[in-house]
């Protein structure tokens, strides 16, 4: 599944393996850092009506707004329905929660060497 998300959105790539460990449970070696993220994230404008979006009336926000949100239905409805994690089926919502928690909570890190890591990082 990871290999169908473009590279430009490397936070759904992150957000589908943080569902991934969510439906592990307490099995999931993030168990407790999952267990501390929000249950909703409705400051995220991916969860905005279109005209709160509009009304942001920053152009560079408003189409990365758009392209995620195009994005997250597309994938849903091509893409996982056809899967299920652990047993647990994915939906737009979900997908839409892990790539919320991630947008709002990773960063690319750099490593020794000169890579570049899209890595969670908790919140001070």
């Amino acid at each position: 599944l990871i290999r169908a998300i473009p590279d430009q959105l490397w936070g759904a790539k992150l957000g589908l393996k943080l569902l991934l460990e969510r439906a592990e449970g307490t099995k999931a070696a993030y168990a407790a850092y999952i267990a501390n993220l929000p249950e909703s994230f409705p400051g995220v404008p991916i969860f905005f009506s279109r005209e709160e979006v509009e009304g942001l009336q920053y152009p560079p926000t408003v189409s990365q707004v758009a392209l995620r949100s195009q994005f997250l239905a597309g994938f849903s409805q091509n893409f996982l329905v056809h899967h299920k994690f652990h047993g647990t089926e994915i939906d737009i919502n979900a997908f839409g929660w892990g790539l919320a928690a991630v947008v709002s909570r990773a960063f690319i890190i750099d490593r020794p060497g000169g890579e570049k890591t899209p890595s969670l990082l908790p919140l001070i």
